[in-house]
């Protein structure tokens, strides 16, 4: 830690040498530089120096924080007027997949795949978003196949800030696209598109089996949500 006394015109920095010669000797002239093998040492140096500093530190935080600001409010702004008439949004969270660090899909999850191709085929889909976890990659593989399409690897992450840049880089907002995506970011996906009523909880661990649609009528998110494939576990307790 530093420790920083303050003087009527200089300011005085206590610490190891070799961070003063780094950070702050060299503002010195070269006759009063301090060298490294010193310790402790004092760094003797005007106090507007400092002031100066502190300045350009603060600066360089609120422009940054000012730029994400800005970003997410133009991507946020993209999607309530890029989505045009013939925009269609599918979002699903992947199928079922096995254990591990980035685990590939169960049996289970490669007939989701499959049922997942068999309900979108005739969607129109021109693009799939996919994360970088093979379980989300393979959930997509039999209806890319299918429809020849192109497949587009963004970061998993729950501000969708890659997810969105993305879309927009490949002016696909008024399009039919596919998201395979996690049940962690399903929910931050579906409000960041304008339907804010969704709830933002987590969506169940054992249920793979919903279907989201976000499109626009009357220049206005709509939100469709329906099943697909073999009922989860979770819903088909839900259906008893």
């Amino acid at each position: 830690m530093w420790k920083e006394l303050q003087m009527p015109e200089t300011h005085f920095i206590y610490g190891r040498s070799k961070v003063n010669k780094v950070y702050f000797t060299h503002l010195l002239p070269p006759d009063e530089r301090l060298e490294p093998d010193i310790l402790p040492t004092v760094c003797k140096y005007p106090a507007t120096i400092l002031q100066h500093l502190v300045n350009f530190i603060f600066m360089k935080k609120l422009l940054f924080l000012l730029l994400i600001a800005s970003v997410t409010n133009q991507l946020f702004a993209q999607t309530q007027s890029l989505q045009g008439k013939n925009s269609a949004i599918y979002i699903v969270r992947h199928a079922e997949k096995q254990t591990g660090t980035d685990p590939l899909l169960t049996e289970e999850g490669n007939k989701r795949a499959g049922d997942l191709a068999r309900e979108l085929k005739d969607k129109k889909i021109k693009k799939i978003y996919v994360t970088e976890y093979l379980r989300t990659q393979h959930t997509a593989d039999s209806l890319q196949l299918q429809l020849g399409i192109d497949t587009i690897q963004v970061m998993a992450d729950t501000s969708c800030t890659a997810l969105f840049a993305a879309i927009s880089h490949n002016n696909d907002w008024n399009k039919p696209i596919l998201i395979i995506t996690h049940s962690n970011i399903i929910q931050k996906i579906i409000y960041k598109l304008g339907i804010t009523d969704f709830p933002q909880q987590n969506i169940p661990e054992k249920e793979f089996d919903n279907l989201y649609r976000v499109s626009v009528k009357n220049k206005q998110p709509v939100l469709t949500h329906t099943k697909y494939g073999k009922p989860s576990a979770t819903s088909a307790t839900m259906m008893q």
